[in-house]
């Protein structure tokens, strides 16, 4: 998400600032190097729905995407059309003409869930993009209208075996979730597993904002969220969003090593966002305290009492989430500003009683 704070630093300091300390500390480059991109890259300064969170960065950052090789982007996520079609045209037309693929979202449901091809090294891969109902989305496309293709289980199996009968990679992208949970829940692990057995090699979830986790199932792999790579807080009007804690900062970069017969290979790479709202690589011991939270993660996944200790931990999230929320009326309610604002109300509204009895 190149918008918000991060659009500031990019204003500052140049488009590629973001991406500045893996471009300069990662001396090998990948084939491929694909993200979600969760904002509009447009000069559309009308959104139609202004009251809502909406996450939009300046069209010049696409120089950015290109000096880190970025080269495959997904654009199935909740806020692809934040600025309507208008705003979602211009982002998917200014990354095709800069040599950007993209996937996920389109003028109709066939164009949304349509795969895009990339060829390497003999290799023939195959890219698949979907979001999620629950994530918030604005714009599902139908059969007459645009949007992004919703995570239909029968739809995508579909989709799988069709590009398993050409291709010799598929990857599938994946924006669901329940945001800030460090699980995914048992819905989405039973999901990831079906698409392997389907024939996907690859599935990469994101939305959570936190990294999930991950598992080899048969011989795919499955990420249930990568966690954050560049993201900034977010400050408009009617509307502030946060990544308040340290593990909100934090992700994970994975690089796979694919053939003719499927995954060879993977690394995981340890990632957090620093002060300016640059992804860095987490190294030492820094590395190795988020290195060792994923991979702790990940075991917990594989259990076979995973659905009830998600339950316990669901209900542990919420319990806190309802202490928190009776701590900040408490708090609010306790402040002086507060008592100074009831006191001069109930004053005015005396006055004006006794003034017009």
């Amino acid at each position: 998400m190149l918008g918000s704070q991060v659009l500031e630093k990019i204003n500052k300091h140049g488009p590629t600032f973001p991406f500045d300390k893996i471009i300069n500390e990662k001396k090998k480059s990948p084939h491929i190097f694909f993200v979600n991109l969760e904002c509009t890259l447009s000069k559309n300064n009308h959104p139609p729905h202004p009251h809502k969170i909406l996450l939009h960065s300046d069209p010049k950052i696409v120089e950015g995407l290109k000096k880190a090789r970025i080269n495959i982007v997904s654009l199935a996520n909740n806020h692809s059309f934040d600025y309507g079609l208008t705003g979602f045209t211009e982002t998917k037309n200014l990354l095709v003409n800069t040599a950007i693929k993209t996937v996920g979202g389109g003028m109709n449901i066939n164009e949304a869930s349509k795969s895009t091809e990339i060829k390497t090294n003999g290799i023939h891969l195959v890219f698949l993009a979907y979001c999620s109902k629950d994530s918030g989305c604005r714009h599902f496309a139908t059969e007459t209208d645009y949007g992004v293709a919703d995570i239909e289980p029968k739809e995508i199996h579909r989709d799988i075996q069709k590009a398993k009968e050409y291709a010799d990679v598929v990857i599938v992208s994946l924006h669901w979730g329940d945001e800030f949970m460090d699980y995914p829940n048992p819905g989405q692990v039973d999901m990831a597993r079906r698409f392997i057995e389907k024939g996907a090699t690859i599935v990469i979830g994101h939305h959570a904002h936190v990294f999930q986790g991950y598992e080899k199932h048969l011989n795919g792999l499955i990420i249930y969220d990568l966690g954050s790579f560049v993201f900034g807080d977010i400050i408009q009007k009617g509307y502030k969003f946060f990544l308040r804690k340290r593990k909100h900062k934090e992700g994970m970069m994975v690089e796979c090593a694919v053939g003719k017969m499927g995954l060879m290979d993977l690394q995981f790479i340890p990632i957090y966002i620093n002060d300016n709202f640059q992804v860095t690589l987490a190294k030492d011991l820094k590395g190795e305290k988020i290195r060792h939270r994923f991979y702790a993660q990940s075991k917990r996944i594989k259990t076979n009492n995973y659905q009830l200790f998600y339950k316990k931990y669901a209900c542990k999230v919420s319990l806190l989430k309802s202490i928190s929320k009776v701590c900040r009326i408490i708090r609010k309610m306790l402040h002086p500003q507060n008592w100074y604002r009831i006191g001069s109300r109930t004053i005015k509204k005396c006055f004006f009683s006794i003034l017009y009895r």
